[in-house]
C-alpha cells in the first residue's frame, strides 16, 4: 500500500481543450501526477510522469522537479526528494514554490536553520505567503 504526501505541485492547468497539443497533454499528465500524490497513490504518479515526453520535460522542468521531488518524499525518499528539487533550484535559484519545497524537504531531513531561510524567501510571494509563514510558525514550535 501506498503510503500519502502532501502536494506541492504548483502546476495550474484546469483543463486540456485540445488533446492534440502535447504540450497540454503533458501538462494534464503532470497535473494529474500531483494529484496523485496528494492522494498517496504514487506508483501511479510516477507512471504518470514517466509517460511525459523528454522534449516537453525541459518546457515544463520546473514543475516535473517539483513532482518528482514530491514522490520521492511521499516514499520517504529524503536524499532522493532534496535531489531533485537541488536540481531544478540550480538553474532557478529565484523560485519560490521550489525554495517553498526544499523548505520542506530540508524541514523533514532535520536541517531547521535551511529550511527557515527557505520558507522566509518563499513568504516574500504574495502567493506563498500565507503557507510559508504557516510552515515557520510550526517549524518554531517544533524547536521548542
Amino acid at each position: 500500500m501506498e503510503g500519502g504526501a502532501e502536494s506541492t505541485c504548483f502546476v495550474r492547468v484546469s483543463g486540456v481543450e485540445d488533446v492534440s497539443d502535447h504540450r497540454s497533454v503533458a501538462l494534464a499528465a503532470l497535473r494529474l501526477a500531483c494529484e496523485d500524490i496528494a492522494s498517496g497513490q504514487l506508483d501511479a504518479a510516477e507512471r504518470r510522469l514517466a509517460s511525459i515526453p523528454a522534449a516537453l520535460r525541459i518546457e515544463l522542468r520546473m514543475d516535473e522537479a517539483l513532482a518528482r521531488s514530491s514522490l520521492a518524499l511521499g516514499r520517504g525518499d529524503v536524499r532522493r526528494a532534496l535531489d531533485a528539487v537541488s536540481d531544478a533550484l540550480f538553474e532557478q535559484p529565484a523560485h519560490a514554490g521550489l525554495r517553498l519545497h526544499r523548505g520542506k524537504v530540508l524541514a523533514a531531513m532535520g536541517r531547521r536553520e535551511e529550511a527557515r531561510a527557505d520558507f522566509r524567501f518563499a513568504a516574500s510571494e504574495r502567493s506563498l505567503r500565507g503557507e510559508a509563514e504557516h510552515l515557520l510558525r510550526a517549524l518554531e514550535d517544533a524547536a521548542g
